[in-house]
């Protein structure tokens, strides 16, 4: 099993702010290495009241961006905005 990196200080900051502001106003699509953190995202979103899809992806793979697009274009019908929180 692959586990994600700790997260430093700076990045806890950046995606807390991130999803402060997000959650409330906009449908999510996130995506992680692992299902575990995919399925850690989702939830936290969600009980920030917020609407999620979690979709386990390496983006440095193509076929997984693909498809990580592809899913989000199935479940929501566009995409607005893209942050890169790597």
């Amino acid at each position: 099993m692959i586990a994600e990196p700790p997260l430093s200080v700076g990045a806890v900051q950046r995606r807390t702010a991130v999803l402060d502001v997000i959650v409330p106003v906009a449908k999510v699509v996130g995506a992680a290495r692992t299902k575990e953190a995919v399925d850690d995202l989702v939830a936290e979103i969600e009980r920030k009241g917020g609407t999620a899809l979690g979709v386990k992806a390496d983006v440095t793979n193509e076929a997984d961006v693909a498809a990580l697009f592809a899913a989000a274009m199935k479940a929501f019908g566009r995409v607005d905005i893209l942050i890169n929180n790597a």
